[in-house]
């Protein structure tokens, strides 16, 4: 059977399928291929096992078996879902294929580089899931010493390689001793694989000890792994490309971005000065990329935004994009009224102010604060005070115990 975008698959169990098996078979595939292709987990999670899937694709990118996306890519259906695995056909795996046969393997001369798991099409999709990255670096967080253990000492004891080849140190020993020795007669240096190419389709050049062989393994895995875990620790998909703040009238700002990949819903932080960022809005509906930030003006505002996917463990996010915006906090426009030895000031309201504060001195250097006016329905003050007498108003707001203030014109 054929998938829609042209993921072959042969069924195995049964052996000779119905025409309504091959059939139910391929509507369960191309269900989940569908799936997989919206990156998205809430959708393909319906279809597939993910932590099969997860595991499998760990194990398979690990070890780089050659047939995988090939011949040997195992799937299981049960109770309504595909599973991953069972693992199948490492003979030429770890390193060990030619250069010559199997030129894609490699990198230049190195094999141990490269995703190559990832070039059957659905875990190409599945990497594209920034929902499904996040499960397999879990995973390998959690797995981190035990995988290590396979090929090195640590603080889960002897390597799993040096446990088997001190334990049947014999009987390994035997497979390479002549028949008439009463051993298995296998040569250490003999390619066996010859079904596609008569020189062999293992390594072009095989170490000529037992020892060597094994340490070639250790060092490959080694490689191999800590490789991976570079690769798989930069992948991120799903992105806020681009943010852009811009004045809506003098108490908002409108933000507006771009996602990369896929998105369902976003977080909108916002800081303003020097305090810290608050989460200001959450938008559950990842067809919009805009929000109207309320602001103080006056102040500098840093906002962040994320985008986020659902997970059964929680959500997904990606990294933050930031932008930064001052609305103007306009000065008061006021006049002076004198009666006598008074003066009364009157000015109309500055949006967005949260008070004024009245300044007035003897000279017009050196003035000094009369009055904080509280709110933003205080528009007048009134000081006994002669016609040669300097006065000032400026609108703020305040952030925390901070002040921010508007520019202010001197008048008598």
């Amino acid at each position: 059977i054929k998938t829609k975008n042209g993921v072959r698959f042969a069924i195995n169990e049964p052996e000779v399928p119905t025409d309504q098996q091959a059939s139910d078979a391929l509507t369960v595939v191309d269900q989940a291929e569908t799936a997989m292709r919206t990156y998205k987990m809430s959708e393909y999670s319906k279809y597939i096992d993910v932590d099969s899937f997860a595991n499998y694709y760990i194990v398979s990118e690990i070890f780089k078996a050659v047939d995988f996306n090939y011949s040997s890519t195992r799937f299981y259906y049960k109770d309504g879902k595909l599973y991953g695995g069972p693992l199948w056909d490492v003979d030429l795996s770890s390193g060990n294929a030619s250069k010559k046969f199997y030129s894609a393997y490699y990198e230049g001369d190195i094999s141990y580089k490269k995703f190559f798991c990832s070039e059957m099409k659905w875990y190409r999709y599945l990497l594209e899931s920034d929902e499904f990255v996040a499960v397999v670096k879990d995973k390998l967080a959690k797995m981190k010493n035990r995988i290590a253990n396979m090929y090195e000492d640590n603080l889960l004891g002897i390597s799993q390689i040096k446990k088997l080849t001190t334990n049947y140190a014999g009987s390994f020993a035997r497979n390479y001793l002549d028949v008439a020795q009463g051993g298995a007669g296998w040569s250490l240096t003999k390619r066996y694989s010859t079904c596609d190419n008569r020189t062999g389709l293992e390594l072009d050049s095989h170490p000529d000890t037992y020892a060597g062989s094994v340490s070639l393994l250790q060092n490959w895995l080694k490689n191999r792994v800590s490789y991976l875990e570079s690769e798989w620790g930069s992948i991120k998909n799903n992105t806020i490309d681009l943010v852009t703040a811009t004045k809506k009238n003098s108490t908002s700002v409108t933000l507006e971005w771009f996602t990369g990949g896929v998105a369902e819903g976003y977080e909108v932080y916002a800081k303003a000065g020097n305090s810290s960022y608050k989460l200001v809005k959450t938008i559950n509906d990842e067809s919009t990329n805009t929000c109207v930030v309320k602001v103080k003006p006056g102040v500098k505002y840093k906002f962040r935004v994320r985008s986020f996917t659902k997970t059964a463990s929680g959500l997904c996010y990606t990294d933050y994009a930031t932008a930064t915006k001052k609305l103007t906090l306009k000065k008061p426009s006021f006049k002076i009224k004198r009666s006598k030895s008074k003066a009364k000031l009157s000015w109309k309201k500055v949006k967005g102010a949260e008070g004024y504060i009245v300044y007035g001195g003897k000279t017009k250097k050196k003035l000094k604060k009369l009055k904080v006016l509280k709110g933003n329905s205080k528009i007048k003050y009134s000081k006994k005070a002669s016609k040669k007498y300097y006065f000032c108003v400026k609108a703020y707001v305040k952030v925390g115990k901070k002040y921010y203030l508007s520019k202010g014109n001197t008048k008598k």
